[in-house]
């Protein structure tokens, strides 16, 4: 803690990833010292914030204790800083509303786990247990292979599936699809069919198991 931030990453010599801060993205402070202010005959003296221009963490938070006149506890006062390209405002009050919950929750209940505590309001438990759980939507009764089709007619040449250096478009997954599914046909397979599949991840697997559904089958 002796050593400044920048001089640390020097000394240590992360591994740098484009877009992340080394060592730490998130750091908090607590300023719970005392700051001892020269003592210059004839000037008063004070400390004054510094308005830094960038952030140098993803989110930097700030606490500071404060003390009255009679040094007493009065209070903690915070900060937040965060990197612009990575949060909005309206994140970092959710963040802070949060934090402030946290707080409060620990100093009522010390003794309390911490996996315990709530951290969401009302408002956002409506959100998360009712309205993102809203997904009710008319769903048009047509099968897999009919969707599949409108999708081959609607893009024919964009990929349809990607599996290591392979990029298959629609096009072509449908010629393997319908190629399979009239051999598979020739066979017996129809509407109560059930056809084994053994294949690994592949675009061959995904081209069987619309090939059995086209040709009626169940996989």
């Amino acid at each position: 803690q002796d050593l400044p931030f920048e001089r640390l990453v020097e000394i240590l010599n992360p591994t740098r990833i484009a877009g992340m801060q080394p060592l730490a993205q998130v750091r908090l402070v607590l300023q719970n010292s005392e700051i001892d202010l020269p003592d210059m005959p004839g000037l008063d003296a004070e400390v004054l914030p510094v308005d830094r221009q960038g952030a140098k963490f993803d989110m930097l938070f700030v606490l500071e204790e404060r003390h009255d006149s009679s040094a007493r506890p009065a209070g903690i006062e915070g900060a937040l800083e965060y990197a612009t390209d990575l949060y909005d405002e309206s994140t970092m009050l959710q963040f802070l509303t949060r934090l402030q919950r946290l707080l409060h929750a620990v100093v009522a209940d010390p003794d309390q786990l911490i996996t315990e505590i709530d951290l969401l309001g009302e408002r956002e438990r409506h959100q998360v247990l009712v309205e993102w759980n809203d997904t009710t939507h008319p769903v048009d009764p047509v099968t897999l292979p009919d969707l599949f089709e409108r999708q081959v007619t609607a893009s024919p040449e964009a990929v349809a599936v990607v599996c290591g250096d392979q990029r298959v478009s629609y096009r072509q997954l449908a010629g393997r699809v319908n190629q399979l599914a009239r051999l598979l046909i020739l066979a017996g397979v129809g509407p109560e069919s059930v056809v084994a599949l053994a294949l690994p991840r592949s675009v061959e697997l995904v081209a069987a198991v619309l090939a059995v559904m086209t040709a009626g089958g169940a996989y």
